[in-house]
């Protein structure tokens, strides 16, 4: 019984002495082997949230630009580019409007016409990618039937 009791107090002094240098190796290198995954992956919602920053921004200039072509009046065929400056990561946008005679078949059978396709394409550099965003309309020139 005597054994019994020293075991049992030898045990109890080493537990409330602490941890071992070998247990918080361990310890730490565990920490650590789930710590990395997780960084991996705040850098990558780092990057997707820039990414959703500047596309969000160029589908609002986009919208800008559209409806100050077709504020302006009747848009005249052609193209028009310009340039403005992102918030997002200072990202440069480049966008260019195009209006065209719209050609729709079913459209063009029931003699409609003065029709004009303004498309507005905005485009920036995504790291090594260029990216864009298309927004389209069709609109009927003043004065026609």
């Amino acid at each position: 019984m005597q054994w019994d009791d020293r075991s049992r107090r030898r045990k109890a002094a080493r537990w409330a002495a602490g941890f071992t240098l070998v247990e918080a190796l361990v310890a730490l290198s565990i920490l650590a082997i789930g710590l990395v995954p997780l960084l991996h992956l705040q850098l990558i919602s780092i990057r997707l949230s820039e990414r959703a920053a500047r596309l969000s921004e160029a589908e609002l200039l986009a919208r800008r630009v559209m409806t100050e072509t077709l504020a302006a009046g009747d848009p005249a065929p052609g193209t028009r580019t310009g340039t403005a400056r992102g918030t997002a990561a200072e990202t440069t946008f480049n966008w260019e409007t195009v209006v065209h005679e719209a050609r729709i078949g079913a459209l063009d059978e029931a003699d409609v016409t003065g029709l004009l396709r303004l498309l507005v394409r905005v485009s920036w550099q995504d790291g090594e990618d260029r990216k864009h965003v298309d927004l389209a309309t069709i609109v009927a020139r003043e004065g026609q039937d």
